[in-house]
């Protein structure tokens, strides 16, 4: 995360003028924190049976919550 001791270490002339690209960097880093929290309470709550998917080496999350998904569409005949 983009922290006050990493922006303090920028030269005064660059760090005026990145002031709004670093605010946007940080408003984009919450966001996906948030994102990030929706998830994961989508996979402990709504979707339990992620965890079995996320027991395999390198599945997260995001990987187990996509199949989880993807599957139950496939099965009521959504297409994308």
């Amino acid at each position: 995360m983009l922290s006050p001791a990493t922006v303090s270490l920028l030269p005064e002339t660059l760090r005026s003028a990145a002031a709004p690209v670093l605010a946007t960097l940080l408003a984009l880093e919450l966001q996906i924190l948030e994102l990030d929290r929706q998830v994961h309470r989508l996979c402990t709550e709504v979707y339990p049976e992620t965890s079995a998917l996320q027991q395999v080496f390198g599945v997260g999350e995001k990987t187990a919550l996509t199949y989880v998904l993807v599957y139950a569409a496939w099965r009521f005949g959504i297409e994308f």
